[in-house]
């Protein structure tokens, strides 16, 4: 076993931070920082992942509206903060996102949330919030050429604790754990390569694809003004088609998940779709009947009911 590998180690112990707040009925976070394309964000995902083995694009929050509204109706799971500090440039974003984790940390830690926060500094989050974080994460990349003079970039991630003894100013410091009576630091853990970090905490071809993709939308939306979305047309026959196909769909995707066991996660892979999409429909199951009716009514128009 190589020396990276052993190191590599560690980065379980900090999903055991994650995952032992639950045992205890409370809530975790831990943020990355550093500069970008540090690997960042290919931790967090792992991270998380490795927590929640129910974990998917849905729990990746971009921007404000999406961490408050995953904070309030997920429980027991690992949450994804991306690209925190993206949009953190007014005064009133902070106050705003402050008020969310410590309410979640605080207040509602029974909910049993990891959250994973990226940002690029730490100045983004407030000295009162940083006190919340179990710990950070300092990224870093270096680039290498190998003794084949193949390129490739090894990724660090440097663990730092707040400490405090909560009647004077926190100092942040090198993270420590006990070993043989003293206090030791743990020094850089080295990651492997993207592929093989995934494989090893779960993260799918799909959901990073997903992640991507949600990445991308989300700040092809930043700035630009909302359109109201078209509506679509269909004949009648088409109409009728198109709902029996989504009705089926349903009814199997409800027996896959309540009798067979199958996770949602699972069967939105695949279907191609993102669990959130998903989610949507599942959650139209119970209108499918009366929407039937409405088209197979010859009152019924050929405006798309969907």
């Amino acid at each position: 076993m190589s020396e990276n590998s052993v190191l590599f180690n560690w980065f379980w112990y900090f999903v055991d931070v994650a995952k032992n707040a639950f045992l205890f009925e409370n809530s975790s976070f831990q943020a990355c920082i550093g500069k970008r394309r540090s690997g960042k964000s290919v931790f967090c995902l792992a991270a998380a992942s490795a927590v929640d083995p129910d974990f998917s694009e849905e729990k990746i929050c971009f921007g404000i509206d999406e961490l408050k509204k995953t904070l309030n109706e997920e429980t027991e799971a690992a949450v994804v903060w991306e690209e925190a500090g993206a949009s953190a440039y007014s005064r009133d974003f902070m106050d705003e996102r402050n008020k969310i984790i410590s309410k979640t940390l605080q207040v509602y830690g029974y909910r049993k949330i990891a959250l994973f926060g990226n940002f690029q500094h730490l100045k983004f989050l407030d000295g009162d919030i940083r006190l919340q974080l179990d710990c950070f994460h300092k990224l870093k990349a270096v680039n290498v050429i190998d003794q084949n003079r193949k390129p490739f970039t090894q990724t660090y991630a440097m663990p730092y604790a707040i400490v405090t003894d909560y009647i004077q100013e926190p100092l942040i410091a090198p993270y420590k754990v006990e070993k043989d009576g003293t206090y030791q630091q743990i020094g850089q853990i080295p990651l492997p390569q993207m592929d093989e970090l995934f494989e090893l905490t779960g993260v799918s071809k799909s959901l990073y694809k997903n992640y991507l993709k949600k990445k991308d939308e989300y700040f092809r939306e930043i700035g630009e003004e909302e359109k109201e979305p078209e509506e679509e047309i269909f004949s009648k026959r088409e109409l009728k088609t198109l709902t029996r196909v989504n009705q089926a769909y349903l009814n199997l995707v409800s027996k896959l998940v309540s009798d067979e066991g199958i996770t949602k996660r699972k069967v939105a892979e695949l279907s191609d779709i993102p669990v959130s999409t998903l989610n949507v429909w599942l959650s139209k199951a119970e209108e499918a009947p009366s929407l039937i009716g409405r088209v197979f009514d010859e009152e019924t128009t050929t405006t798309n009911v969907f």
